[in-house]
């Protein structure tokens, strides 16, 4: 394997499932955890928050999610859309309702083979 062949990206798109695991024309695009975004949140999160309790941990992980969330599309509640920047969003991000979204998230950031490409180079 040549390991020039390959070019990271900063960011990826994923395709949201509803919790039945049906595909939806809702995504999502997010950076990925070797990206300066991610970094830059985690350093935040790490000096914002001094408290181990539950509640804390649940809000840094939807905080350190929403800040690697670049947009989405089609993402709406009760029909009307939703800025991944919002309060409304993060409203959602923390609420265990909607683990079946924001795992789909978690699991895009850390999947690092969806921030690559071939770089043309062989």
């Amino acid at each position: 394997m040549d390991i020039r062949a390959f070019k990271r990206k900063d960011t990826t798109t994923v395709k949201i499932k509803n919790p039945l695991g049906i595909k939806t024309d809702a995504s999502v695009e997010v950076y990925g955890t070797d990206s300066d975004q991610y970094k830059k949140a985690r350093i935040e999160l790490a000096r914002d928050f001094d408290s181990n309790d539950d509640e804390s941990a649940m809000r840094k992980g939807a905080t350190l999610i929403q800040s690697c969330i670049k947009s989405w599309e089609n993402i709406t509640d009760e029909g009307l859309p939703i800025d991944p920047h919002s309060k409304d969003a993060f409203a959602i991000l923390v609420d265990p309702e909607f683990d079946y979204f924001v795992s789909q998230i978690s699991n895009a950031m850390h999947n690092r083979s969806l921030f690559f490409t071939k770089s043309g180079k062989s």
